[in-house]
């Protein structure tokens, strides 16, 4: 009898083991799919957006490549050194023309941003409708005009900068309403002005 409790136990012990060794298997298979539904949630939750407002920016300046261009036909984009017997300083001049581009992008453009490169300095200045943030440095070729303005696709207008710092180069970027400044989309080389161009008209 006791004999046979003992293996009585015995069976239940073995029994016991074997069940646990089951339950193992069924424990990491549920610890798998609850770290694969963590991950899955991680990815929607964070890459999905972060590859969605990627593609947005890469495509917000697709046709715009070529809006802003410098325009030399009337022969500024050019620079003149002013001594007033005061101080020396330089006006440099640039002509941006407007090409035409379709009605959904149009109402997409701030502005634009042009970068003056040259003798170890630069000077970026953002152009857009309005008053000009420092009239003394950039203001619009005439006098007249008191407001900065921006080309309507097609046209054209010419900006004086005045600096002290002689630049021999200009890179021009579209601006977009959100803040994004697109990819270069020209640039021109500075040259000494024609005795005669004037730089107030």
């Amino acid at each position: 009898m006791c004999v046979m409790q003992t293996m009585e136990e015995k069976l239940l012990i073995s029994i016991e083991r074997s069940n646990r060794r089951g339950l193992s298997p069924v424990v990491a298979t549920i610890g798998l799919i609850l770290i694969t539904v963590a991950a899955v949630g991680l990815i929607a939750g964070i890459v999905v957006p972060l590859v969605r407002d990627r593609l947005t920016e890469s495509t917000e300046c697709l046709g715009l490549e070529e809006y802003f261009t410098f325009y030399e036909e009337f022969d500024y984009n050019c620079y003149q050194i002013i001594d007033d017997y005061a101080r020396n300083y330089t006006l440099s001049a640039v002509s941006i023309e407007a090409d035409t581009v379709a009605e959904d992008k149009l109402q997409t453009i701030k502005g634009f941003r042009i970068q003056f490169l040259g003798a170890g300095e630069e000077a970026g200045l953002e152009i857009i409708n309005g008053p000009a943030a420092d009239p003394d440095g950039l203001r619009m070729l005439k006098y007249s005009e008191p407001l900065i303005s921006v080309p309507e696709k097609g046209g054209v207008k010419t900006y004086v900068y005045n600096s002290t710092a002689r630049f021999s180069r200009v890179e021009i970027y579209p601006v977009l309403k959100n803040g994004r400044i697109c990819k270069q989309t020209d640039e021109i080389q500075l040259y000494f002005c024609e005795p005669g161009v004037p730089m107030v008209v």
